[in-house]
């Protein structure tokens, strides 16, 4: 798929989507295993001024359903591959069938690329406020307690895939083996369309498929987990693939011991360097540029950005070398929680 391509598709879905009731602010909630449709329905809400809900698809019936009633969600999108919970669940809560979409062969709901096929495209106008208007509802554990919807923003989600394509300007195919409903995973898709590459889909991750589409497509940096790091300096199968091309893992989502990251080198001479962020954060605040990798670091603080190490029980701001509280600040944190106002005082101040 082209760029070209791929833009007539997001046009093509966002028109059909708005003929069946889609609009500004209305949640559609997904269960989607990787695949190229994700972004193009991510495209194609944003167009619309939609909201999109991404969910694991690993979730439970209990769990989506909960997602679908405290997202408040109208819409179902899924993968055929895991659509049998996402019917369940549209039965239970009365989505009305023609409101549900799938991936795939389905034979439980609407067919997606059924959405493609439009005579004519027409994307109602819509005005956006990007600093208040949602455009992304993921769940996370936050403080405590059940997940909570995070409220992130065009401007939150925009501004930081701009602070991702600045800390690491993408000269290379991202293979893209994480799970995008994650936002780890959803920043590096669009940072890499910003930066005009291509995107590699695997539907999850699997070490051989993995390493072929880093031999064949040459990528410079492979972004990865600690789970991942552990296989490429243990697993023998890692030895059968030419990696000469990738300069860089880059480690996120837990933290990376040095130890490991050493032993990645020494086996492929591949450096390893780390980022940080919380999906609260939409998600990235640190990333480690080329050439500036410290052994378990998490890098530099993105653009636009501000922390304070804070003491938790005094409240006063603490020196280097002292452990603390992180307090950011910055255009890409989140607006709040969605109807929980106490877990948001918990996590923003005015300070």
């Amino acid at each position: 798929m082209t760029f070209g391509d791929f833009d007539v598709a997001v046009q093509k879905v966002a028109t059909s989507l708005a003929q069946r009731g889609v609009s500004k602010g209305r949640v559609v909630l997904t269960n989607m295993i990787n695949c190229v449709e994700y972004p193009i329905l991510y495209h194609a809400l944003t167009a619309l001024g939609a909201v999109l809900s991404p969910a694991a698809p690993t979730f439970s019936a209990t769990e989506l359903g909960h997602q679908l009633v405290a997202s408040n969600a109208s819409f179902l999108v899924s993968h055929a591959s895991v659509e049998a919970i996402a019917a369940e669940v549209a039965v239970a809560h009365n989505i009305p069938s023609d409101r549900c979409f799938s991936v795939g062969p389905t034979t439980m709901m609407q067919k997606f690329r059924d959405l493609l096929q439009v005579d004519a495209i027409h994307i109602p106008h819509v005005v956006i406020d990007h600093a208040s208007d949602i455009n992304t509802l993921p769940y996370s554990s936050g403080t405590t307690g059940r997940p909570k919807g995070v409220k992130l923003s065009f401007a939150n989600l925009a501004i930081n895939i701009q602070q991702m394509a600045f800390m690491e300007p993408m000269t290379s195919p991202l293979v893209l083996a994480l799970p995008m409903y994650h936002l780890y995973a959803g920043l590096l898709m669009n940072a890499a369309l910003l930066c005009g590459q291509p995107l590699v889909v695997l539907p999850k991750f699997d070490l051989a498929t993995f390493l072929q589409a880093l031999q064949v497509h040459k990528s410079e940096k492979a972004f990865i987990v600690p789970p991942i790091a552990t296989l490429m300096a243990t697993h023998p199968l890692v030895d059968e693939y030419d990696l000469s091309a990738t300069k860089y893992f880059v480690s996120a989502a837990a933290p990376l011991g040095p130890t490991l990251e050493a032993a990645v080198q020494a086996r492929l001479g591949i450096k390893t360097k780390q980022a940080y962020g919380m999906t609260e954060l939409s998600p990235l605040v640190h990333y480690t540029r080329d050439g500036h990798e410290r052994p378990a670091a998490s890098g530099h603080l993105v653009p636009n950005t501000e922390l304070r190490v804070v003491c938790p029980t005094t409240g006063a701001d603490l020196g280097p070398h002292q452990i603390g509280e992180l307090w950011y600040r910055g255009p890409q944190v989140m607006l709040g929680y969605l109807n929980n106002d106490d877990a948001t005082r918990v996590r923003k101040s005015k300070r």
